[in-house]
């Protein structure tokens, strides 16, 4: 059971990287597209918002039962641990920020749309310290 869970805990990591990266990636397609594409490709942010928050509950869901039944609700190496939720909790917040970003975007708000890159480059730098962190945590 363990096992599975962990899958779907490597899914979720996707699924959360996925939408800065790809929403990095979208607009830099944008910026380099004819001005009449550019709707096209902004149907796309809320569709990797969906993804991205989906991935993000995977994680802590199943983070919390690997933590339950693998370790019995501690860490080998508490002090990387604690580190690592705390990257989490950052994570969780520019999620957040960007989640409200992407629809003030879709509204037409172009300064909401010109902080996004910003936000999307923090985002995929907590989520690989998460990472770093729970290796050591869990090694």
């Amino acid at each position: 059971m363990t096992r599975f869970l962990l899958m779907l805990h490597f899914l979720g990591l996707a699924m959360a990287f996925a939408w800065p990266l790809g929403g990095f990636v979208i607009g830099l397609v944008v910026n380099l597209s004819p001005p009449g594409d550019a709707p096209i490709y902004a149907r796309l942010g809320p569709k990797m918002r969906t993804m991205g928050q989906t991935g993000l509950g995977f994680l802590v869901v199943t983070g919390l039962l690997i933590l339950w039944r693998k370790w019995d609700w501690t860490a080998p190496h508490p002090a990387w641990f604690v580190t690592k939720m705390v990257c989490v909790a950052l994570v969780l917040g520019a999620a957040g920020l960007l989640s409200r970003l992407t629809s003030r975007s879709a509204a037409g708000d172009m300064v909401a749309f010109g902080r996004m890159p910003f936000w999307r480059r923090i985002a995929i730098t907590l989520l690989g310290f998460a990472i770093v962190f729970a290796v050591l945590a869990f090694e």
